[in-house]
């Protein structure tokens, strides 16, 4: 049956829209977990900058189309990493990342939206998402596998392969990688509680502007 909405994505505000109505990305949803706004603008511009160039190069490379001339040598030092991570049979090298969706925007179904574009997916293997951040503990046992178990059903819900999917996150550095598979928990069931909370919170704001409005 075709669809009838599209989804777009607001690169700038990092907004994804589904036939024209804000829908929350996994990024939104997790938020409620942590707190950057002790970190300044300059800095988190600066991270998202830098992984959105990586996230790039990564995509790329996997199409054929990369020209390495034009590379940094912080990525061309990256690059160099994640092709030691494909190479090692260990890692990257048991998966068919040659068949890969790379980069697909995605929306859920069902009475809570939701939006988000996996990294990398190699249908009925494995989900991984890539990172440039510097590793911290508590984030990889606790945010990125509610992100990697809110990418395989955001991959099911449009029509990707059912059977288990490994979750892996990828952190590539220019001097090194770290491949690190993600916990897995009640991580669904813990997303799931996390976007009935978002729309929770969206419909109490909407009230309070809507009761604000009557004073």
């Amino acid at each position: 049956m075709p669809k009838t909405k599209t989804l777009t994505f607001d690169e700038k505000e990092h907004k994804y829209y589904w036939g024209g109505v804000l829908v929350p990305s996994v990024t939104q949803i997790l938020q409620v977990l942590y707190d950057l706004s002790h970190i300044p603008k300059h800095i988190l511009e600066a991270a998202a900058a830098r992984g959105g160039a990586t996230h790039k190069m990564v995509q790329l490379y996997l199409q054929g189309i990369l020209n390495e001339s034009k590379l940094s040598e912080d990525l061309k030092e990256c690059l160099h990493q994640f092709q030691l991570f494909m190479e090692n049979p260990n890692d990257g090298g048991r998966f068919d990342i040659s068949s890969a969706v790379l980069e697909y925007p995605m929306v859920s179904g069902g009475k809570f939206r939701y939006a988000g574009t996996p990294d990398i997916i190699v249908d009925g293997q494995v989900i991984i998402d890539i990172k440039r951040r510097v590793f911290n503990e508590w984030f990889q046992n606790y945010v990125n596998p509610l992100q990697l178990e809110a990418y395989e059903t955001l991959w099911v819900d449009n029509g990707g392969s059912r059977d288990g999917h490994e979750h892996w996150n990828l952190y590539l550095y220019p001097d090194r990688y770290l491949f690190i598979k993600a916990r897995n928990g009640q991580s669904r069931q813990m997303f799931r509680k996390l976007l009935k909370h978002w729309y929770a919170q969206q419909e109490m704001e909407a009230l309070v502007i809507a009761w604000q409005k009557q004073q």
